[in-house]
């Protein structure tokens, strides 16, 4: 175990001091999303845009840095993490189901894909983009 420890501060260090230095001047915040928990970030090429999910509030938004427009879905449940699925859509994974979402209608009640079997959970947390059930002991 020491050895692995060892080799992981290496492999820090190592990154750390190859890492760029970010001059604080140019530092610009280009969206306040005013999220709870902000997680799960995913590049959509196909549609040059960032989607991410807010844990706590139930919201998936999806930015265009170009324009700066910001498209938010009320999901009105906690939702974990997103994907790119087709064309203006996105799969949503919240407590137990995966979900359509469609960006163009900012759908407040996205289409329903498919029930993730949670029957033993006595918790469930979302967090990292996937489900970790806590089981009873």
């Amino acid at each position: 175990k020491i050895k692995n420890l060892y080799w992981s501060v290496l492999v820090m260090t190592s990154l750390l001091s190859a890492a760029p230095t970010i001059d604080a001047s140019h530092v610009e915040l280009v969206l306040n999303s005013r999220c709870g928990l902000g997680e799960s970030p995913v590049w959509d090429a196909d549609m040059k845009r960032l989607h991410f999910v807010d844990i706590t509030k139930g919201k998936v938004h999806s930015f265009d840095p170009v324009s700066k427009e910001c498209v938010t879905v009320d999901m009105q449940e906690e939702v974990g993490c997103v994907v790119p699925y087709r064309r203006k859509r996105l799969l949503a994974a919240t407590v137990g189901r995966i979900i359509q979402v469609d960006l163009e209608k900012r759908a407040a009640h996205p289409e329903h894909m498919a029930d993730l079997p949670l029957a033993d959970c006595v918790a469930v947390d979302l967090g990292d983009g996937g489900e970790a059930c806590e089981y009873p002991p």
